[in-house]
């Protein structure tokens, strides 16, 4: 029986310095996990704040380049706009100086 008693003490130490150990073993993984969270952290600020500049610098020259071609597209509408107003004007002139001639004919003719 006492036997039994030393073999149940015994299992009873094991296992209470077992959680004890679980429980060390466990506060200092999340120690590690949350250095790890915090040099990661510090890293990809680092690497983001390499990239911004050149992600800015990309949409600035694109946006710039867009509106060098809606510009670029802008005046070559006006100036189709003035080609047509000036070949409608051309073509009034002319359609008028028709219509003179023709009534100078007809008037030649009476």
């Amino acid at each position: 029986m006492q036997e039994a008693v030393v073999q149940l003490s015994v299992q009873l130490k094991y296992d209470r310095i077992r959680e004890e150990s679980s429980t060390a073993n466990q506060q200092f993984l999340e120690t590690i996990d949350d250095g790890m969270k915090k040099i990661i952290k510090e890293h990809v600020k680092k690497e983001v704040s390499k990239i911004i500049p050149k992600v800015e610098k990309f949409v600035n020259d694109r946006l710039e380049s867009e509106d060098i071609q809606r510009s670029a597209l802008i005046r070559t509408l006006v100036e189709a706009y003035e080609v047509t107003r000036f070949l409608l004007d051309t073509l009034w002139r002319i359609q008028s100086q028709l219509q003179r001639l023709e009534m100078v004919l007809e008037a030649d003719d009476d």
